[in-house]
C-alpha cells in the first residue's frame, strides 16, 4: 500500500460520486503534510475546516481568479 492510498480513502470515503477538485485536489496536499508532520486526527479536521471553506470563497468571489480560471 503506499503512503497515498489512506490519504485518499480519508478524502473520497464511500461516495459513489465526487467532485474531484473539491473532494481531493484541493486537500490532498495540506493533508499530506500535516500527516507527515504527525498532526493528530483531530487537528487535521479543525485546520481543514477553518482553512478550505474561506480559501473557496475567496476563489470563487475574486474576479482576477476566476478571469485566470476561463470563468466570468
Amino acid at each position: 500500500m503506499s503512503a497515498i492510498e489512506p490519504l485518499m480513502a480519508r478524502l473520497l470515503g464511500t461516495a459513489q460520486e465526487i467532485d474531484w477538485v473539491d473532494s481531493v485536489c484541493r486537500k490532498l496536499p495540506a493533508l499530506a503534510v500535516m500527516k507527515g508532520l504527525k498532526f493528530s486526527e483531530t487537528d487535521i479536521d479543525t485546520v481543514i475546516a477553518q482553512v478550505y471553506p474561506p480559501m473557496h470563497r475567496h476563489i470563487t468571489h475574486s474576479a482576477t481568479l476566476r478571469r485566470l480560471a476561463g470563468q466570468r
